[in-house]
Parts: C-alpha cells; structure tokens; sequence
C-alpha cells in the first residue's frame, strides 16, 4: 500500500475537518507529510485545541506537545540541527514560534516570542545566502521576523519548506523539488533515491533536484550502478586505475575502478597490449550514455544471458553490435522500447535521467 493510501485508510479530510477513528476535529491549519525517520509514515495535524499532534502509524512517541495558545499556523519540517532527523516548525497565538525534534522535545533555544500571534506558516530557507539557515514567519504585529540558525542549510534535508511544502503549494510530499508528484516517472525516482541509487544532481545549495530531462554520462551510469548492485568501493591509494582519462582523483574513480572489476564495463578505448607501460585503455567518463550502451551495461549488471531469438525492434536488426544485450533487457522486462508501430528502440538516442530512473526501478527494485 503505498502513503496516499495509508493516510486515506486512516483519515478523511474535508476542508478543515478530519474524521480520525470515528472523531471530528476543527482543523484550522494543514497538515505536513513525512517519512522522518525513514520507518514510518507521519501525519502532523493542528487541532484548535492548542495541541500539534504528530500521528503515525502507530502514534509518535512524544507526541502531542502544548503550546500556549490556539495554532492556526501551519508546519514547516527540516533538519535543522543537522542530525538526519527532522524538527517541526510551527506558530501559535500565543505569539511564539516553536521547534520540536522528532520526539517531541524542544530545540535548543526555541520557542522564539514575537509581539503578535503568529498564524502564518513558518518558512525554512538560506535567505542571505551565506550557508546557513533562516526560519521567517509573519506575525499579527505587522512585522515578518527572520531567526539565523547556526547549522548549514541542506535543501535536500528540508522536505516542507513552506506552506502547503513548495512554492507550487502542492501539498504532497516528494524528495525532489523538480519532480512533483504527477511527473511520469516520479515512482521510480523516488523509488530510486529510497534505495539509494540516485543523490540528485544538485547544483547548489538552494534547491534539491533530481534534473529530469538532463542525459546520463558515463561516469554517472557507473555510480548508478555500483549503488545499485552494492559493489565495494575501497582502492587502495597504491590501486593502479583501469583507464588513463579516469585517474584517481576523478569524482567518479572508486565507482568506475567497481564496475570494470565486476566486468560491467569495458570501457571506451581498449588498451593496446603491445606498449606494454603505456595505458591506452579509456572510460571516457564525460560522453553520453546512448541506449544500446546502456543495454550493455544493465546485461552484464544483471548477469543475463545474451538474447539470441528473433528479432524484436524493428531498428535492432541481427547483427547490430548489442543485439543480444537489448534482447535481453527487453525479455528481463527491463525496457519496453522507444516507438510502437513499429516497435522500435532508439538505440542511438541518450538516456535521460527520468528514463535511467524507470531502467534501474525495473532492473533492481521491482
């Protein structure tokens, strides 16, 4: 069953009001999804009673908590201490802003007091610019207050920023801020990222994106694929690189030394066996994973015997270079090819990251 479910199983949300194992309660605020702690689900809600109730299946340990006044403010969620584990954030009438661990128990230093009751949603962002995290609210004295927080702000680490969690106020939970909930291959992205395949493609400390519609280099495909499949990653500093254009400072060496030792890769450029001390062999780490390449590399990955059938694509015929590796990953149920009528394969075409995404769900997780 996956979360919507759950959570519909469990409640039924209309408008303001949520029956709750036979009980209506006044809601006056939204409530904020997360998966915190990474084994159960969470389902934060505000009743008017003063009281913020974090409810999961089974109910949080900690919770509720009490604030001083009524809440009509609604949750942010981050990591604001930095120790993977997420804090709720939230306004009361009593004119403070609070913070809360995963356990219930206060941050260090919080509640903040401002002169009004504070019914808009807290918000978590590097607004300065400077690394570190703010947390900026609205208050019923008609002034907006922004609190500096010492520890480094991480996007991928604040899940609901915002009212309503992002700035489309979609009100659903999703790890990446450019793939919503409705995105094609939003499941196997997330899917991915659970397991630990993906990290995002994450330019800069502002946002954490997953950039759909980029193509997958060569040097990313071997990260994919030594996550996927586990592979040890521990050279030696003395471990004598494979390729000559991959050495052992290159972001992606450990990775690409993993799936050539597991016999994934072969690499781009082989090496001539007659200048014995020179390497020519080469990875070529920067080009473009093409769809017939990353056949070849989810075959072997996955240890499946060459296709030697019939042809399937109409663009793949018998004697195309990776006839047998596309075979194999379309029988594995792995791709289902680019174009029907006729089904063909593309296998000139790169791979984009969201398509990747949906290859490594089905050859690893489904």
């Amino acid at each position: 069953m996956n979360l919507i479910s759950k959570i519909k199983e469990k409640f039924v949300n209309y408008r303001n009001i949520v029956l709750a194992a036979g009980m209506l309660l006044a809601l006056n605020s939204t409530p904020a999804l997360t998966n915190s702690q990474a084994e159960n689900i969470k389902l934060n809600l505000e009743a008017k009673t003063s009281v913020v109730q974090a409810t999961s299946i089974p109910y949080q340990q900690g919770w509720p908590v009490q604030t001083g006044g009524e809440i009509n403010s609604s949750p942010a969620l981050a990591d604001l201490d930095g120790d993977g584990k997420l804090e709720v954030i939230i306004g009361s009438d009593d004119g403070k802003v609070y913070a809360w661990h995963h356990d219930g128990s206060l941050v260090d230093g919080w509640p903040q007091q401002t002169n009004g009751w504070v019914r808009s949603s807290p918000a978590v962002a590097d607004l300065d610019g400077d690394g570190d995290t703010e947390i900026i609210v609205g208050s019923g004295d008609g002034k907006v207050y922004a609190w500096d927080l010492p520890g480094k702000f991480d996007a991928s680490k604040v899940p609901w920023k915002m009212f309503r969690r992002d700035l489309q106020h979609t009100g659903s939970y999703h790890t990446f801020d450019d793939i919503l909930t409705n995105y094609w291959s939003y499941h196997e992205i997330e899917a991915i990222y659970r397991a630990g395949i993906t990290k995002g493609c994450v330019a800069n400390n502002k946002e954490f994106i997953y950039c759909p519609s980029s193509q997958v280099r060569r040097d990313e495909m071997a990260a994919f694929l030594q996550r996927a499949l586990g592979l040890p990653t521990t050279p030696s500093p003395f471990t004598i690189p494979y390729f000559g254009d991959v050495p052992r400072d290159y972001w992606a060496f450990k990775e690409i030394q993993a799936i050539c030792k597991a016999g994934i890769t072969k690499g781009c450029v082989s090496d001539d066996p007659s200048t014995r001390w020179k390497n020519e062999a080469k990875y070529c780490p920067e080009n473009n994973v093409r769809r017939d390449e990353m056949a070849a590399f989810l075959q072997r990955a996955k240890g499946l015997p060459l296709y030697a059938g019939s042809q399937i694509f109409n663009d793949i015929p018998l004697d195309y270079w990776s006839f047998g590796e596309i075979g194999a990953i379309y029988q594995e149920g792995i791709t289902k090819g680019c174009l029907e009528n006729p089904l063909r394969y593309c296998p000139g075409s790169n791979v984009r990251r969201d398509e990747m995404a949906a290859f490594l769900f089905r050859a690893f997780l489904k």
